[in-house]
C-alpha cells in the first residue's frame, strides 16, 4: 500500500495538483478545487459532449485500498457547477492511472524477443 500511496501522490504533482488533503494513515489524497479545462468535462445536449462547461469546477479524491499483496487505488472526479449533469470526460483519470503505472514500473526492465519483463 505504500508504494501504491506514494506513487499517486507523485501521479498527482506531476500532473500539476496540489494537495488540499494528504492522509497518510488512511492513505487518501485530495486535489485543491481546479476549474475544468476545455475537454476533461462536459454535458450531454441533444445526445452529443458539449464541452463548453465554462465556470464549472473539480477536484480528485484517491483512496489507496490494501488487498492481499497489493494494493486497490480508487480515484473519483468530484465536479460542481451552475449547469446540471457535468460528467467527467475520464481523461484526467486516464492520465492519473497512466502516470501511477509509470511510478510503479519495475526501475530495471529487460525487453526479449519474447516481450517486456
Amino acid at each position: 500500500p505504500q508504494t501504491a500511496y506514494q506513487a499517486a501522490k507523485e501521479s498527482l504533482a506531476y500532473l500539476g495538483y496540489s494537495l488540499r488533503e494528504d492522509n497518510e494513515q488512511s492513505k487518501s489524497l485530495q486535489t485543491h478545487w481546479q476549474p475544468t479545462t476545455s475537454d476533461s468535462h462536459y454535458v450531454e445536449v441533444f445526445n452529443r459532449k458539449d464541452f463548453g462547461t465554462v465556470g464549472a469546477y473539480y477536484y480528485l479524491a484517491v483512496n489507496v485500498i490494501p488487498r492481499g499483496q497489493g494494493s486497490v487505488v480508487t480515484l473519483r472526479n468530484v465536479a460542481k457547477s451552475v449547469i446540471s449533469n457535468l460528467k467527467s470526460s475520464r481523461r484526467e483519470e486516464t492520465r492519473f492511472f497512466g502516470k501511477m503505472a509509470d511510478f510503479t514500473r519495475a526501475k530495471d526492465i529487460e525487453v526479449t524477443n519474447i516481450g517486456l519483463q
